[in-house]
């Protein structure tokens, strides 16, 4: 495997670990053991287990710096849907408590203010042109869409921890998207919901598994 290859097989091992156990409770060796090298073989690629977390920061900036074109239709929102789940899932780790350095921490910090802002500057962009499109109504009272995005952002939030609580109890979890969408739906004109209903709702069982 190619060196880049190997690093992101780690950066990819290591945000799954750090989102599920948090930073403090995985060592060096789970990443080891998650990735399939030895210790010694991880430390060629980061000598401490803060420089990849550092990476991993690192590399969810990026992602969400990446730019979006603000969707005009409901199948280019449900195309932006994908790529914030992708985000969501990726991101897990940064919400959690953790007992870190100065360095870290600030980094930490950085990376949530920057995934918060990045999301609530696209979705209140998202809305308003919908609305400019006439796929969605026109806000009910002031500030009406500016909660819907505030509600939103909690769905993206908290979505993958609450999804894995609903299911160690045996309940299955509606996926991201279709989350999202239930908080959309009820705002959306009679011309979105035909739109909804014939290209968005088919779309769903093909995702149950996913």
């Amino acid at each position: 495997m190619a060196k880049e290859d190997k690093i992101q097989q780690i950066l990819l091992c290591a945000k799954e670990l750090f989102g599920r156990y948090g930073y403090d409770k995985v060592s060096m060796r789970d990443i080891a053991d998650r990735v399939g090298i030895s210790v010694g073989n991880l430390t060629y690629y980061y000598g401490r287990k803060e420089r990849i977390m550092l990476a991993v920061l690192d590399q969810i900036n990026e992602e969400i710096a990446c730019p979006a074109e603000i969707p005009a239709t409901l199948a280019e929102v449900d195309v932006a849907l994908q790529r914030f789940s992708r985000i969501a899932a990726q991101s897990n780790c940064l919400f959690r408590r953790y007992n870190l350095n100065d360095r870290l921490g600030e980094e930490m910090l950085r990376c949530q203010k920057n995934l918060v802002q990045a999301s609530r500057d696209f979705w209140a962009g998202t809305l308003r042109a919908l609305e400019q499109s006439s796929l969605l109504n026109r806000e009910l009272y002031s500030g009406h869409y500016s909660e819907l995005v505030t509600a939103i952002q909690m769905v993206f939030r908290y979505w993958g921890s609450y999804a894995e609580l609903e299911e160690s109890i045996g309940n299955r979890c509606p996926q991201f998207q279709q989350c999202v969408w239930s908080l959309l739906f009820p705002n959306l004109t009679e011309v979105g919901r035909e739109q909804f209903f014939g290209q968005i709702l088919p779309g769903f069982s093909g995702r149950a598994d996913a």
